[in-house]
C-alpha cells in the first residue's frame, strides 16, 4: 500500500518520490510497523508544499476547473466531461501534458498526467466547492445510466468525499470494485463507512480481512 501511494504521488518521478518520503516521514505519516514500513495516515496532502508547476497558474479558469475536476475525482469517462467544457480545452491540455487520454477496452479515460499536482490542486478547491464538484460529477455518471465497470467505486468515493456517507449498498460494492482493483486502502474506507448503516457481511468479512494482512489484529477481530 506504502509503495503503491508512493508512486502514485509522482508517477515514480524520482525528485517528487524523494520529496514525498521526506515529507511523509516528516509528517509520521510513514513509518516501520512490525519490522515493514508502511503508511500510518493517507499520504493525499504531502505534496502540497512542494514546488507547483507554472504552467497551471497560467491558465484560464475553465481549464483550471477541468483540472480541478481530475484532482478530486481520480480520471474520468471521456463521456463524463462537463458539456459546459470549451471544445478546445482538452485539446490545450493535452498539449500542454497536463492531462491524458488512457483507453480501457472499449473505454477512454481521462487523467492528470502529473498525480504530483492533484494535491495541490485539490488545497486551492474550498469544502463547499469540492462538494458540488464532487456530486455533479456523479449526477453525470448516473446520467449515463452508472452500469460501466469502475462505476460503483467513483460513486461511492465521490459520494463519500462530499457528504460523509452514501448508501450502503453502494458502499458494499464500490468497496468490492477497490478490492477487485487491489485498493485495499479505499476498500477498508468504503467498508467501514458501509459498516457504520449497520452490520453487513460482506463489508465485514472484506475489512477483516485485510485488517488481519495489515496487523490490525485488534480491529480485525472486532470487525
Amino acid at each position: 500500500v506504502a509503495a503503491r501511494a508512493l508512486w502514485a504521488s509522482g508517477q515514480g518521478n524520482p525528485l517528487h518520490l524523494r520529496e514525498a518520503l521526506r515529507a511523509a516521514v516528516a509528517e509520521d505519516r510513514l513509518g516501520p510497523a512490525h519490522g515493514i514500513w508502511c503508511l500510518k495516515r493517507p499520504l493525499a496532502d504531502t505534496l502540497r508544499g512542494v514546488s507547483f508547476d507554472e504552467r497551471i497558474d497560467r491558465l484560464p479558469p475553465d481549464r483550471r476547473a477541468l483540472l480541478e475536476l481530475l484532482a478530486l475525482c481520480g480520471p474520468i469517462g471521456l463521456r463524463d466531461v462537463p458539456q459546459e467544457t470549451p471544445a478546445d480545452a482538452l485539446a490545450d491540455l493535452e498539449a500542454a501534458r497536463l492531462v491524458v487520454l488512457r483507453r480501457d477496452d472499449r473505454r477512454e479515460h481521462l487523467a492528470l498526467a502529473q498525480p504530483a499536482h492533484a494535491p495541490v490542486l485539490r488545497a486551492g478547491v474550498g469544502r463547499l466547492r469540492a462538494r458540488g464538484v464532487l456530486l455533479d460529477q456523479a449526477a453525470r455518471v448516473r446520467a449515463h445510466g452508472a452500469h460501466r465497470a469502475g462505476d460503483a467505486l467513483a460513486l461511492a468515493r465521490w459520494e463519500l468525499a462530499a457528504t460523509g456517507t452514501a448508501d450502503a449498498e453502494l458502499l458494499v460494492r464500490g468497496a468490492a470494485e477497490a478490492l477487485g482493483a487491489g485498493d485495499v486502502e479505499t476498500m477498508c474506507r468504503l467498508a467501514r463507512a458501509a459498516l457504520r448503516h449497520g452490520p453487513d457481511v460482506r463489508a465485514g468479512v472484506m475489512l477483516g480481512e485485510a485488517l488481519g494482512q495489515q496487523g490490525e489484529f485488534a480491529e480485525g477481530i472486532a470487525v
